[in-house]
């Protein structure tokens, strides 16, 4: 105790105003040139009580080897000391060797006897007197400044990164929906077992086949795995709330932000950042488990949150009512899929409406509208749909007609064709197309051609010529099907 209030008081009698000046006045780097004068900086330790603190020091060269060393202790954190030693100094090995004393008084401790030794990276000292002995470590002040510049510059973008992640934490937690449990496992964890450990077979198929297939068919064959789809089952309604928010999708720009981070840092770091779930894997699962579900409980209507102008989410609803038909009451929700500028969207519209054939009259107006679309695809798949949905063919047949003559894709116009017979349809127009066709280049094409003018029959007769000659046709196929397209139509004209 005595020793601490001698300290205090010296403290208290310290005048720092020499060094103040001393270390205020420019000086160079300590080097081996100017006998390593200028600014150091580090701390002193006591061996004899284990106290420590920042220590500052100028050492100043005199004559004959002679140096003035100033320093500025802080002792107690807030206690500063300033004092000033003679030391005699001799070089030996590229080392400036020190050593000296000097009576800083009764107050500060008495005589203290200093030895050392200095370079240009290093100033290591030993002090003693009657009551501590301890060590000075030190390093030229400009070095200090740039180690202290490159801490900020390491753990300055550290700490911003780690302040994000506890903000991610926390939007995570407040856009967590109401969680419902089966078998102490909650909704949301249930959800990710089609994509995470026991579900990474699972997640390659989901990523390769969303709209990768045709619409309507994202849920081929895919059953999920059987434990998930028994606990969404079982809980029914109670899991609405965690499967309708993976099929939003919803997520703000600093969850993407930070996804878009973790994939840049190393492994090593990424297993100790807070986890984000994929959306696009949880709306895909979210999919799956509402196309399979055996629950007529869990989720009431899907149908009127087509209301949102959100292509992907739409397609959710539409993907996730796969094997539920609307009522009447919900077609003008589905409707509101037509003017989406998603094609997927667009064709799972006409998909869902041909399905319900004519349940779906209703939207006649609507579906005609669509009919004379500035893109061809539209086209097509509006004319047949209205023919679906009404079986008129005033507007469906010339529509169609009109696709087969402009449709670049041989594919749709195939289809066209084919629904044109089934229409029907055998005017001269369409059978003189169908026989220009068959001298396509690809051979696939030709015998699909034969095939469609043997289903026409009689009224294909002008194209007998032209199956004679594909008689001759280099492909086994095709004249395999012109020989039957030509009974067919020979044989339904006696």
């Amino acid at each position: 105790m005595v020793r601490k209030i001698s300290h205090f008081l010296a403290a208290l009698v310290n005048n720092a105003s020499d060094f103040k000046r001393r270390w205020s006045q420019p000086a160079p780097l300590p080097s081996t040139a100017n006998g390593l004068q200028g600014r150091w900086v580090g701390e002193w330790i006591s061996e004899a009580n284990g106290h420590r603190g920042a220590l500052r020091g100028v050492l100043t060269r005199g004559e004959s080897g002679d140096y003035k060393a100033s320093f500025h202790a802080v002792y107690a954190k807030v206690l500063r000391v300033c004092y000033s030693v003679q030391l005699h100094g001799t070089w030996s090995d590229a080392k400036l060797k020190l050593e000296g004393e000097a009576d800083l008084g009764a107050l500060a401790g008495g005589i203290y006897s200093y030895r050392g030794e200095a370079d240009e990276t290093k100033f290591s000292c030993t002090y003693k007197c009657k009551y501590d002995h301890g060590t000075f470590q030190m390093t030229p002040a400009s070095q200090a400044a740039t180690k202290s510049k490159s801490r900020f510059f390491i753990w300055g973008p550290l700490a911003i990164v780690l302040g994000f992640c506890v903000f991610v934490a926390i939007d995570i937690a407040m856009q967590r929906p109401r969680e419902a449990y089966y078998k102490g496992r909650s909704a949301s964890s249930w959800l990710r077992e089609f994509y995470g450990t026991n579900g990474g077979v699972v997640s390659g198929v989901l990523r390769n086949s969303w709209k990768a297939f045709p619409p309507g068919l994202v849920g081929f064959n895919i059953t999920g795995p059987p434990r998930t789809l028994e606990a969404f089952n079982e809980m029914g309604a109670n899991a609405e709330p965690v499967l309708v928010a993976a099929l939003r999708g919803k997520e703000n720009v600093f969850l993407r932000l930070y996804r878009s981070i973790c994939w840049r840092v190393p492994e090593s770091i990424q297993q100790h950042l807070p986890k984000v779930n994929d959306p696009e894997l949880l709306r895909m699962a979210a999919v799956i488990v509402l196309q399979h579900s055996t629950s007529g409980l869990m989720v009431s209507d899907l149908y009127p949150m087509m209301e949102k102008a959100d292509s992907a989410f739409r397609l959710a609803i539409l993907q996730a009512t796969e094997n539920q038909i609307p009522n009447a009451d919900q077609i003008h929700w589905l409707l509101l899929a037509g003017n989406d500028p998603d094609r997927y969207l667009r064709l799972e519209l006409w998909r869902r409406l041909n399905k319900l054939g004519p349940a779906a009259a209703p939207a006649a107006p609507f579906v005609l509208k669509f009919c004379s679309d500035n893109d061809i695809d539209v086209r097509e798949d509006a004319a047949w749909t209205l023919w679906k949905i009404i079986g008129q063919t005033n507007v469906a047949v010339p529509v169609l007609e009109s696709v087969l003559s402009q449709q670049a894709d041989e594919g749709r116009r195939h289809t066209a064709a084919y629904h044109l017979i089934i229409m029907g349809d055998s005017t001269p127009f369409f059978v003189n197309t169908l026989i220009s066709s068959l001298t396509n280049r690809q051979a696939g094409d030709r015998a699909t051609v034969c095939t469609l003018l043997g289903q026409i029959g009689r009224p294909a007769a002008a194209a007998a010529p032209s199956l004679r000659k594909a008689l001759n046709d280099p492909e086994a196929e095709v004249r395999r099907r012109a020989e039957v397209a030509l009974s067919a139509i020979e044989a339904k004209g006696k």
